[in-house]
């Protein structure tokens, strides 16, 4: 009596052995893998500050979902009145007006929420602040673009 439920086991894990190895459907087949994804999204911040540093700010607006997508500017340590939110096309404008500044980045952190959407956490600085950024993006319809931006300024003596 102590030997059937072994057997059963045993022929249990040869039944299982016969099926073969698990199949997928064909679209987790299609579904990008998470590290190209990832690639992909660090490129496009990599490709973001660069056009700003080259002093090509007009070249981001084909990065935004959209001219309308929202933009939000938060002097750190400077009060709630100059917290500000202007639509992606008058910002990209007033950087094209500003002119270049060199940005170096120091960090990227990319989490993949689903396969159409990701949040991108930057920390970056220039010859004259330190900044943090929050880019959300969605690749609904293709390649990843950015669906809202946020970011921080502070001055380098400044935690």
């Amino acid at each position: 009596m102590r030997w059937i439920p072994c057997f059963a086991l045993v022929g249990v894990l040869f039944g299982l052995a016969l099926l073969g190895p698990p199949t997928y459907s064909r679209a987790q087949a299609d579904k990008p893998a998470s590290t190209d994804s990832a690639k992909a999204v660090k490129q496009l911040v990599a490709s973001f500050y660069d056009s700003l540093s080259a002093g090509k700010a007009e070249d981001n607006r084909k990065l935004f979902l959209s001219e309308d997508v929202t933009v939000v500017g938060v002097a750190r340590g400077e009060g709630a009145e100059k917290v500000w939110q202007k639509k992606a096309a008058a910002v990209i404008k007033s950087w094209q007006d500003d002119g270049a500044a060199k940005h170096t980045i120091d960090s990227v952190e990319v989490e993949l929420v689903d396969d159409a959407l990701a949040v991108a956490r930057v920390k970056l600085h220039t010859d004259f602040i330190k900044a943090r950024a929050v880019f959300t993006l969605t690749s609904e319809g293709g390649t990843w673009r950015i669906a809202s931006y946020v970011f921080e300024t502070r001055l380098p003596d400044q935690k």
